[in-house]
């Protein structure tokens, strides 16, 4: 679709590595290409016009709840993770800083630590029960938000093929994803932050040397 020059809305996951969704948006912004890709769980009720809810405030945390997929294809949080993840970005922005992950046997724990001191959390409770909500900290108050299905993303789609417009920048897409793959890293690491800029930097110039080699440059 990107060398058609149409544009691309790709369903979640959109690949099954950090370095191949870098791609992805790096092919589309060099074809001028309308590109994006979410989860629904971004327009759930209580996420959509957070940022201007007099009762909660100034957005201090948020905690997700969710599931991992557990496979060898891909990073852990790729495919189920990518809901509550989502809905974390939704609410905190970008500015993720570093990320470190929490594995025992009956918990996972991912902490997110924004630039400016503000903190986002994802728990997997590997067997326990519990709905998909979002759980946002204010100034003001907390409030529990929970997905409203599919809907209101679609209703995104639809505008989104009629206007051109992109609802969810190719950065914050890119950064959604970097965290999910920090946390695979940090798992291998004891529990490591890893930080985030450093880890789309090398990303991407792994895939620059990457498309040398194939053209045959140095």
């Amino acid at each position: 679709m990107i060398a058609a020059r149409k544009p691309v809305f790709i369903d979640k996951p959109v690949a099954a590595s950090l370095a191949d969704v870098i791609e992805i948006f790096r092919l589309a912004q060099e074809s001028n290409v309308p590109c994006w890709s979410s989860s629904a769980f971004r327009y759930g009720q209580g996420i959509v016009g957070i940022q201007d809810n007099s009762d909660i405030g100034k957005v201090k945390s948020c905690d997700v709840f969710g599931s991992s997929s557990w496979t060898e294809h891909h990073p852990d949080l790729y495919l189920y993770g990518i809901h509550p993840v989502t809905a974390l970005f939704a609410v905190m922005g970008t500015g993720c800083e570093k990320v470190t992950r929490f594995k025992t046997e009956g918990l996972d724990m991912v902490v997110g630590t924004w630039k400016d001191g503000r903190i986002g959390t994802f728990r997997d409770l590997r067997g326990g029960k519990s709905s998909a909500s979002v759980r946002i900290y204010g100034t003001e108050g907390m409030i529990e938000a929970e997905s409203s299905g599919y809907k209101p993303l679609v209703d995104e789609i639809v505008r989104f093929f009629k206007t051109g417009d992109i609802p969810v920048s190719a950065e914050e897409t890119i950064e959604i994803y970097a965290f999910m793959s920090a946390a695979d890293i940090s798992k291998t690491q004891d529990g490591a932050a890893v930080s985030l800029e450093e880890l789309i930097e090398k990303t991407r110039r792994q895939n620059e040397e990457r498309r040398a080699q194939k053209t045959g440059r140095k």
